[in-house]
This record gives C-alpha cells, sequence and structure tokens, in this order.
C-alpha cells in the first residue's frame, strides 16, 4: 500500500538555498508520499504537510478535521524509506487516536495547568506513543515492520536521552540528564524490547521489564520503576484492540488512557522531578557558597598582600634612615 521507487539525492550544489538541487526534489517527492501514509493511517484525507527545518525533529500539530498539519524534518524526509514510512505513520497514529484540546472535557486553561506540570507531557508522550504505535499496526499491519525495525534501532542506542523539548531545556541548563527522563527512557525501551522479541499480536499482561529496571544504576530511578510498571502497562493497554474501532471508541479510548497517564503514572513520575529539583536547587546553594567562599578568600588574600607591602615599605624607609 505504501510502496515506492527508493531513490538516494545526489548532491548537486544550490546556492540559494544552501542545499543540492537533488535532495529538494527527492524531499518534496518524498514529502507526497509520506502525506499519503499519514492521511491513511489518520483516516483524515485533509491532513496538510510541509517540510520543517533539518534537525528539528517531526511532528503534527493537531486540530479539527481539515485544520491539522504534519511537519518533516528534512533529515527524515532525506532518510532511509523504512524510518521515514514509520514517522509519517506514527504521526498519523496521532491523528487518529491521540484526543484534540478541544476533544478533553476539561476547559483549555486546565488542560495547560495539566501539561505546563514539569514532566507531564514528557510522561504522556511517552506512553502516548506507545499505545498509539500498538493501535497503528493493528489498523494497519503494513505498518508493522517499520514500527519493529523503529523499535530495534531505539534498542541501539546506548546512553541517549529522550529528545522531548522539556527534557532538552533541562539538560542544555543543568548539564545533565534528569532523573525523570532516566526513568521514561527506561519505559519506552523496555515496550520496545518487548515488541521487537514477542511481536505486536502478544498481550501486554506478558510484558514483565523488572529485569530491564532491576538494571537501572540509579537506585531513585529503580525504584520508581518498579513502583510504577503495573500503572504504566495499564496505561499503553488503553488502546485500539482491533484496529477497526470508529472515531467515537478511539476517542473514548484515548481519554481514558489520558486518565490513568494523569491519576496513575505521572504522581510517581512527579517524585523524581521534585527530587530532580531539590538536587538543582542543592548543586547551586553549593555553587554560590563556593563562589562566596573563593571571593571572601579573595579579597582576604589582597588585604594581606597590602599589609605585606606597607611593611616592606616601613622597613625599607628605616634602613634608608639607617643608612
Amino acid at each position: 500500500m505504501f510502496a515506492s521507487k527508493e531513490r538516494q539525492p545526489n548532491p548537486v550544489s544550490d546556492g540559494k538555498r544552501g542545499r543540492s538541487t537533488s535532495a529538494t526534489e527527492f524531499a518534496t517527492e518524498r514529502l507526497r508520499e509520506l502525506t499519503f501514509v499519514t492521511r491513511e493511517v489518520g483516516d483524515d484525507y485533509s491532513i496538510r504537510s510541509q517540510i520543517g527545518v533539518r534537525g528539528g525533529g517531526s511532528y503534527i500539530h493537531l486540530e479539527s478535521p481539515g485544520n491539522s498539519v504534519v511537519t518533516f524534518d528534512e533529515l527524515h524526509l532525506l532518510g532511509e524509506r523504512d524510518e521515514a514510512h514509520f514517522i509519517a505513520g506514527h504521526e498519523g497514529a496521532h491523528a487518529s487516536q491521540t484526543p484534540k484540546q478541544s476533544e478533553h472535557p476539561c476547559s483549555k486553561t486546565e488542560l495547560e495547568k495539566i501539561f505546563t506540570q514539569l514532566g507531564f507531557s514528557s510522561t504522556s508522550n511517552v506512553i502516548e506513543d506507545c499505545a498509539i504505535n500498538d493501535g497503528m499496526v493493528r489498523a494497519h499491519s503494513g505498518m508493522k515492520g517499520p514500527t519493529t525495525n523503529a523499535y530495534r534501532k531505539q534498542l541501539e542506542i546506548e546512553g541517549g536521552f529522550l529528545g522531548l523539548p522539556e527534557i532538552v531545556s533541562w539538560v542544555q541548563k543543568h548539564g545533565a540528564v534528569p532523573k525523570f527522563a532516566m526513568a521514561l527512557s527506561e519505559l519506552l525501551r523496555s515496550w520496545a524490547r518487548f515488541r521487537v522479541e514477542k511481536g505486536f499480536d502478544r498481550d501486554f499482561k506478558e510484558c514483565d521489564p523488572s529485569n530491564d529496571f532491576s538494571k537501572v544504576e540509579n537506585p531513585k530511578v529503580r525504584e520508581c520503576l518498579h513502583g510504577i510498571k503495573k500503572h504504566y502497562l495499564n496505561a499503553v493497554s488503553e488502546t485500539l484492540l482491533t484496529g477497526k474501532e470508529d472515531r467515537a471508541e478511539r476517542l473514548r479510548i484515548g481519554l481514558q488512557r489520558f486518565e490513568r497517564i494523569k491519576e496513575s503514572v505521572f504522581p510517581r513520575i512527579k517524585r523524581l522531578v521534585e527530587i530532580d529539583i531539590d538536587d538543582e536547587k542543592l548543586k547551586e546553594a553549593a555553587a554560590r557558597a563556593l563562589a562566596e567562599k573563593e571571593e571572601k578568600e579573595g579579597k582576604e588574600e589582597g588585604k594581606e598582600g597590602g599589609n605585606d607591602g606597607e611593611a616592606k615599605e616601613t622597613l625599607s624607609g628605616k634602613a634608608l634612615k639607617e643608612i
């Protein structure tokens, strides 16, 4: 259903746009192909698409039918076809399975308050991705291969962290990966391993990430993961079971998944968020204390140096008088 002839761009200089002419043509052609995939999986043929910046990531802005827009990272458009298809299908799965803002029972203000909590959007994103990918494969069997390969690549990455906005922002500001991000990375990794090793036909109840979690070095992260696994699996299980569910049923499932994330999963991730914040406060306090100490010692050294100078000058004067 998604077959297309594979081509690789031939780098011919295009000084005006800073990219090769053939690469631009290739990206435009690939965009048409991926737009079809997104619309097919999203069950919405009015979804529009556009080429984003290189390295900016691919994402979909969900709105009412006719107004949703998917943005594809140019690197994804120029990359491997299998990976590009997974990304296109994944964004389409968001369109068909993730409740839009207007579909939530709570007000826009209440929803913004929930999502602006540090760690909530990342937690929601991880659970949502695992769940909708399962639903996507059940609804579109042609997406099984690309999804399995995407998970397999995730498992090959060692020492990485989730490139979600609030996590990237934290790392840039504090210079370290927060504990809540470590936990979410392990949740995603354990689900990817389960689907790669067991396949998509196995029930989520057969997934036991205990062995994966036991290998986590940080004791606080490990404790959180062991305490959260039941709630995380229950949230992921809120997904399409047949792939034939209508829009109303998909919405019901999506809202139920959101409630599980909000009421059962995030409160446990939030404990790590609070630990991360407290740890950073301690580091900042220690850094301030050290800076103040060094400043004080610097002033004292300067003062002592001044006294030595005066003493030398007095001694020198006395010596001159004696001469």
